[in-house]
């Protein structure tokens, strides 16, 4: 869930105080399930919560062997089959009563899934119109009473007034604030509580709460159009999907129209299905029929479909996964998928089922605004063309082991100014971890030699050939990780001597020692940081304590040095030389720039570089960004550089950052130096 979302704070704090850890995942794996589930593995998540639709997916399309507990909620719960290896929970709140209120394990597959039972401090009450209580079955308004229950909207007493309001059924204080949640619930007889719906026009698309009408009175500001309707439906796979009808004397351009709702609107509010009929039809109270208007369907434009249906076995099998997760058969080899009717969370379940089918990795973001039948075969044959048509080749080819390959560019400078300072241990990574005293000390040095042995990167040394600087992989360097023992006392003395040069002509790089004391064993290890950066140290503790608890280490399959490889070939593609030539044209002046002053004054109405000296209006700010078709980043980036370029009466400004290099996951367990550098803006 993103920060947007109140489920943060139940990821956050419970954890927190419990005294687990929390994992913040990258953005740009965050709706990758394949990307994510791997994340879960290699870090032994235990516990999670996605919402609705996410959950929906990782639960019947991937399997996972970390989880323990996978929590879902947000939207009303499509049948399923439960997953198998971690509990399945359907959870439901609503924010204003502090994240959830019910939850229900998934068990077993359901018709109808409910939102379970009341946690054991809340009262829930479910009444008609006139504020009844009502039996096992009658479907009414569900009220939330309890000590999460909050006090009201800031600053909108109105509102406030409106939903929040004194218990009628009990007089005891911890129960005397109740909130009208407006939604439409009943009992079952087990207990249970079923979502029905909402009693307002407000559902949930994608995630995101929005009235119908706001979309309707959008809609009828376009020209030519004289009347207008929004209504909601269920997808297949859970989830709503929202469909406009329209009424017009001519026809209506749906493009321009969803273009129109675009530059007003933010996506998710875009109809999925734009329909033009004759008339709206109005039932006896002169209200919207819905029953009577026509089922939607996410149909793409039938020329293009007739001239561009699947005219080979492999386009038929991707239009086959496409239909089947749409729910829908018309669409051409060049339709753009979101046309056909996929969805961002749709598009997630498709990039896992060509995953798994043909083993190519796709953008899921791109896939709904550019993504085409074509564009996702031309992948597959890319795939079958690199690896020679067949798999034997991929399979010799990984028999093929680097054994020596220049610098790459991170390590190019670290290594010359390694060269001009010899006895410096500036680019030492040093760590002292401790283990408990029952630890055995034999056990742990076994440990750490399995896992220093799996990453062929720690074994290298560097030499020159010729004009080039080489890494090279030594012939045989045993592992030593001797044990000793002194007293804490000792050990306290004896780690800040530890940490030596390293002679970088001759392996190994790192120095590693286990150290029993009269209370713990401790583990010394000291690693140059041409060979090894913070991820890789992440990696090697966690691989350590895996190995500690019985779980087998594998061998890296792609090494630091085939990294370094794969990187100079990039150097010949007319990617990097475009790249390189932007970079050079940005980056021109940038050796004549001067640096922000060390001696900056402060006084009351200004503060440093860094320091906030107003707190800026987001709303102000977040309307600003979608208006002018940017992000919050983009400004507050541009409004950095504005600031360092007053500071030093500066037009050039560069701005940089550090990157950890790991956003492609074939080195997710992989040993190196491949945090990096990054031009911010110019």
């Amino acid at each position: 869930a993103s920060y947007g979302f109140d489920a943060c704070m139940m990821d956050l704090y419970p954890t927190l105080t419990c005294g687990a850890a929390v994992h913040i995942i990258p953005e740009e794996i965050r709706l990758d399930l394949i990307a994510l589930n791997d994340y879960f593995e290699q870090n032994q998540i235990s516990h999670s919560f996605m919402t609705t639709q996410v959950g929906y997916q990782f639960a019947t399309s991937i399997e996972n062997h970390s989880l323990k507990y996978l929590s879902t909620g947000g939207e009303k719960l499509a049948s399923l089959t439960p997953p198998v290896g971690y509990k399945f929970l359907n959870v439901y709140g609503p924010t204003e009563c502090t994240v959830f209120i019910t939850c229900f394990l998934v068990d077993k597959k359901m018709k109808e899934i409910p939102i379970g039972k009341p946690l054991d401090n809340m009262r829930l009450y479910i009444v008609d119109a006139q504020s009844n209580r009502l039996p096992i079955g009658a479907a009414g308004e569900l009220w939330v009473a309890g000590p999460q229950v909050s006090r009201g909207y800031l600053n909108r007493p109105e509102k406030t007034a409106e939903v929040y309001i004194t218990n009628p059924f009990t007089s005891e204080e911890k129960y005397s604030r109740v909130y009208r949640t407006g939604d439409i619930v009943r009992y079952l007889p087990d207990g249970n509580i079923q979502f029905v719906g909402r009693r307002d026009g407000q559902v949930k698309i994608r995630g995101f709460r929005i009235e119908l009408k706001e979309v309707e009175s959008i809609i009828r500001e376009f020209p030519g159009i004289k009347d207008a309707t929004v209504q909601a439906f269920d997808e297949d796979g859970g989830g709503k999907f929202i469909a406009a009808y329209i009424v017009s004397d001519q026809q209506i351009d749906i493009e321009a129209l969803n273009q129109f709702i675009l530059d007003e609107k933010p996506p998710y509010m875009v109809p999925a299905v734009t329909m033009q009929i004759d008339s709206i039809p109005l039932n006896q109270n002169q209200k919207v029929n819905k029953r009577a208007l026509p089922k939607p369907e996410k149909t793409a434009m039938k020329s293009e479909i007739t001239e561009q249906i699947p005219m080979n076995v492999l386009e038929q099998e991707i239009h086959n996964i496409i239909a089947d997760i749409v729910n829908n058969h018309d669409f051409g080899v060049t339709t753009v998928l979101g046309y056909a009717g996929l969805t961002s969370i749709s598009a997630i379940k498709l990039a896992v089922q060509i995953n798994k089918r043909y083993g190519v990795s796709l953008d899921s973001k791109s896939l709904v605004k550019t993504g085409t039948l074509q564009s996702i075969e031309n992948e597959i044959l890319k795939k079958i063309l690199s690896s020679g048509g067949t798999t034997e080749t991929s399979k010799k080819e990984e028999k093929e082991k680097l054994t020596s390959v220049p610098l790459s560019y991170a390590q190019t400078g670290v290594y010359f100014d390694c060269l001009k300072n010899p006895t410096s241990t500036i680019y030492n990574i040093p760590y002292l971890l401790t283990y408990p005293a029952g630890t055995d000390a034999s056990q742990l040095a076994s440990c750490v030699k399995r896992v220093v042995e799996s990453h062929p990167e720690l074994a290298v040394h560097f030499s020159t050939q010729g004009e080039t600087i080489v890494q090279t992989l030594a012939d045989s360097v045993p592992v030593e990780v001797p044990i000793t023992e002194m007293t804490m006392e000792q050990l306290s003395s004896y780690k800040n001597e530890f940490v030596q040069p390293f002679n970088l002509q001759k392996a190994p790089l790192y120095r590693l020692e286990v150290v029993k004391t009269e209370e713990n064993v401790h583990l010394l290890m000291d690693i140059h940081h041409l060979i090894f950066d913070g991820g890789s140290a992440d990696l090697l503790i966690r691989q350590i304590n895996d190995a500690l608890e019985g779980k087998s280490i594998e061998n890296e399959t792609y090494s630091y040095l085939d990294f370094v490889s794969d990187q100079q070939k990039a150097e010949e593609t007319d990617e990097f030389r475009a790249s390189q030539q932007f970079f050079a044209e940005k980056l021109q002046t940038c050796e004549g720039a001067s640096e922000i002053p060390a001696d900056l004054l402060k006084t009351d109405q200004q503060g440093l570089i860094g320091e906030a000296v107003c707190k800026p209006d987001f709303d102000k700010a977040t309307a600003f960004c979608r208006q002018q078709e940017i992000t919050p980043a983009h400004l507050f980036l541009a409004a950095t550089a504005y600031v360092v370029s007053r500071y030093t009466n500066n037009r050039e400004v560069y701005l940089c950052t550090v990157s950890s290099g790991r956003s492609n996951l074939k080195i997710a367990d992989t040993v190196g130096m491949f945090v990096n550098t990054l031009a911010l803006g110019m």
